[in-house]
């Protein structure tokens, strides 16, 4: 026996890594029938090397967001850290990269240090 239950009010997020770059990989999980796609920044440009993984970008970041959004995703989000020594300059730089790339959903967490 088979339970479909249908519930149009939920939306599918997925949370994703930025697959070392891989575009195809995007298109893959962005086509997938997804709502929300869902990628974190993490924190501004210049505090990216001592924040993330290394072998992550803030640029490579902003090209999974924007690739994702043009692959017909709906919605876009990202997080970003404050409170990790960034300065109001390079979060208001953050911001302007983000939205220019996707127009997303951001989620800011400050962390209390």
């Amino acid at each position: 026996m088979s339970y479909i239950f249908r519930a149009p009010h939920i939306l599918v997020e997925a949370l994703t890594g930025d697959f070392a770059g891989s575009l195809e990989q995007v298109s893959l999980v962005a086509k997938s029938g997804l709502d929300v796609y869902a990628h974190n920044v993490e924190t501004v440009e210049e505090l990216t090397p001592y924040v993330r993984d290394r072998r992550a970008t803030f640029r490579q970041s902003l090209k999974v967001l924007e690739h994702a959004k043009k692959e017909g995703v709906q919605i876009t989000k990202t997080s970003i850290m404050l409170g990790v020594g960034e300065t109001s300059e390079q979060i208001n730089a953050t911001l302007k990269g983000v939205f220019t790339v996707s127009y997303p959903s951001i989620v800011l967490l400050m962390l209390d240090q």
